[in-house]
């Protein structure tokens, strides 16, 4: 009994992690990081280049329905389902050559976030 009851979570857990992220949006310029509901780009001030290094995408994103703290919040529990590896605080996540950080900007409605996206070449 114990048995079957661990399994039917397993499956269940399993289940809810992939349909969570089935429906996702995710961040354009990016390949599987979901954008969080009430959230906004801010595409005016968005940065996309090369370096001799790897590439640079930067961007603010905007909520008037949550705070930074919140938006973090999220973006640190749903992150390392998708394989990214963050650390707390200032949200700095890292996975293979990529690193994203999350910097609040304004905690109070609209609350603003930048995200930052670095891709170190490995050549």
């Amino acid at each position: 009994m114990i048995r079957y009851v661990y399994v039917l979570t397993s499956v269940l857990t399993i289940l809810l992690t992939c349909s969570g992220h089935a429906d996702d949006t995710f961040i354009s310029g990016t390949q599987d990081i979901p954008l969080m509901s009430g959230l906004t780009i801010d595409v005016s001030d968005d940065m996309n280049f090369d370096t001799p290094v790897g590439q640079v995408l930067a961007f603010e994103a905007q909520s008037s329905t949550q705070t930074s703290s919140q938006i973090i919040s999220y973006y640190g529990q749903i992150l390392p389902s998708l394989g990214w590896h963050c650390q707390a605080k200032q949200l700095v996540c890292t996975r293979e050559t990529d690193t994203l950080t999350l910097i609040p900007i304004q905690d109070k409605k609209p609350a603003i976030v930048r995200f930052e996206i670095t891709q170190t070449n490995t050549q």
